[in-house]
Parts: structure tokens; C-alpha cells; sequence
């Protein structure tokens, strides 16, 4: 019984000889992956992680861990790697990239390497989207530049600066419907700035159409809705004049009042005040009229018209 007891004794010796002697080994190999990822080789580091994970995996309950640090390293270099990829604008070959780091990091069960997969992943895309987009639309192909700009907005619905994006290409195909409802969510959502003046040049188009096909009252309502957003001495101008058209007289006097004010030195304010003149003269509003007859008396161009009706206002 003595000797079998001896022999058991030194079984278990040599085997802790061996397991301290792999254990070494598998942490020499994660010190060279070390090396080679401070001297900017992530793939060979990668190569000696892989190599000393297999190592400690073998070990039981000595290598546990060391494995679970040779797998951080692993899901850390895959990442490394996509970043790689990613400064260099390949954005199809970083979503690849990040798509195997994203893998590993799961097989590993690494949630914070995953979740940053997962956003870097977005960013790539969301970077390619944008420059396809802007190639549309710079070749004027505003259909296909919605489509990419839809697709940024759904890989980002929060994301107010596509929906700017969105809603300046729908402005360029007359879409108004969608490109108010996308520009009204950017103005909402951080981009106020930028869509008020958007919602303002939308509604000042949307009022020149409307003027063009002689729908006179939708002229004014846009006209007004432009100036809600942005004050404008077109929009006040346009707004006078389907006014006018309609025979809405004081509307049209204060919107060209208005547009005066904004624009004083325009290089028609001297039609603007005749016009002024002319309607608060025949609306019986004397005070008005030889108001704005006044401003023109000395106008070259109007300024005779003035003299001569000053005398019939007194």
C-alpha cells in the first residue's frame, strides 16, 4: 500500500509541474500578443491571444482566469481591427468587421464589446447612407436620395438632423406634405434653428404656386404661415398681391406696410407707396393717402402723381 501511495504522489507532482509549466506558456503568449498590439500589430496579437486561450482553456479551473481575460483581449483586438477599417472610410468593410468582433463578443458572452459593435455598426452604414445620398443629390437624383435618407431615418428615427436632410430633398421633388412633417420633427428635436428656415422658404413656395394658379386666399394663408416661422419681405409681398387680386384691400395694405417696413429701400418701395397711396385714397382714408403721397413728392418717378393729388386730400 506504501508504494501505490508514493506512485499516486508523484503522478500528481508531475501533473502540477505540467499544469503550472502550461499555464507559462499561455501567459507568455498573451505577453507577446501584448507586444505586438503596442507596436501596431493587432493581428499577430490576435494570433497569440487565440493561441494562449486554447492553452488555459486545457486547464481547468487553473486557466479560468486567464481565459476570461484572454477573451477580452480577443473581443478588444477584433474591435481594434473594424476601427482600422472604419478610419479608412470602407464603410461596407467595417460593417463586415464589426459584424465578426460583434460575433466573437457574443460566443464570449462580452455585452459591452457587443453593444459597442452594435453602435459602430450604425455609424458605418449611417456613413455610407450619407454619402450616397449626397451623390444623389448632387446628380440631382432626388428620388434615390430619399430612399437613402429614409433609411437613415429609420436607422436612427430620434435623429433630427436626417430628417432635415429628408425634408430639404422632399422640398426639391414638391413633395410638401412629407417635407413639412419631417422638417417640423427636426424643428422639435434640436434643429430648430435650421428647420424654421426651411418651414418659412417651404410655405413661401408653397404661396407662389398657389398665387401662379390664381388661388388667391391659399397665397395669403401660406404667405402668413411662411412669416410665422421667418419674417420676409417676399413673403409680405407675395401676400399683398394675391391679396390685391382677391380685392382684399386691407390685407394687402398691411402686408405692403409690412414689406415696407422690412424693406424700406427696396427698388419698388416707390410703386409699393403709390399703390398704398392710391388704396387708402380710394377706401376714403385721407390721412393714410396723403401719408404715403407725401413720401413720393420728391420721387422722380412719381413724385408729379404726388403733387397733383396732395391738393384733393386737404
Amino acid at each position: 500500500m506504501k508504494k501505490i501511495f508514493l506512485l499516486f504522489t508523484a503522478v500528481f507532482m508531475t501533473a502540477g509541474v505540467v499544469c503550472a509549466q502550461d499555464l507559462n506558456s499561455a501567459l507568455e503568449l498573451a505577453n507577446q500578443g501584448n507586444d505586438a498590439f503596442s507596436a501596431g500589430s493587432p493581428e499577430l496579437a490576435l494570433e497569440a491571444f487565440q493561441q494562449s486561450l486554447k492553452i488555459a482553456e486545457g486547464l481547468g479551473e487553473e486557466g479560468a482566469a486567464h481565459v476570461e481575460t484572454c477573451k477580452t483581449a480577443i473581443c478588444n483586438i477584433y474591435l481594434a481591427l473594424a476601427k482600422n477599417v472604419y478610419k479608412e472610410k470602407n464603410w461596407d468593410g467595417a460593417v463586415t468587421a464589426f459584424e465578426k468582433a460583434k460575433e466573437v463578443a457574443v460566443q464570449y458572452g462580452n455585452a459591452d464589446a457587443s453593444a459597442e459593435a452594435d453602435e459602430l455598426i450604425k455609424s458605418a452604414t449611417a456613413n455610407k447612407l450619407t454619402g450616397l445620398a449626397a451623390e444623389a443629390k448632387k446628380l440631382k437624383d432626388f428620388a434615390t436620395a430619399i430612399e437613402y435618407y429614409k433609411q437613415l431615418v429609420a436607422l436612427d428615427p430620434t435623429n433630427a438632423g436626417y430628417a432635415i436632410q429628408l425634408g430639404q430633398t422632399f422640398m426639391s421633388v414638391k413633395d410638401w406634405a412629407s417635407a413639412e412633417q419631417n422638417l417640423l420633427f427636426a424643428k422639435d428635436n434640436g434643429q430648430e434653428k435650421n428647420a424654421v428656415k426651411l418651414l418659412a422658404r417651404l410655405n413661401l413656395s408653397r404661396c407662389q404656386e398657389a398665387l401662379k394658379a390664381k388661388k388667391y386666399q391659399e397665397a395669403v394663408d401660406f404667405a402668413n404661415k411662411s412669416n410665422e416661422f421667418a419674417e420676409s419681405a417676399n413673403a409680405y409681398k407675395l401676400g399683398a398681391s394675391a391679396a390685391r387680386a382677391m380685392g382684399n384691400l386691407p390685407v394687402c395694405e398691411e402686408m405692403y406696410m409690412k414689406y415696407l417696413e422690412i424693406s424700406p429701400n427696396a427698388k419698388d418701395a416707390s410703386d409699393i407707396k403709390l399703390t398704398l397711396a392710391a388704396s387708402f385714397q380710394k377706401a376714403g382714408n385721407k390721412a393714410k393717402a396723403k401719408e404715403y403721397y407725401q413720401m413720393l413728392v420728391n420721387d422722380p418717378k412719381h413724385g408729379a402723381i404726388a403733387k397733383q393729388q396732395l391738393p384733393t386730400l386737404n
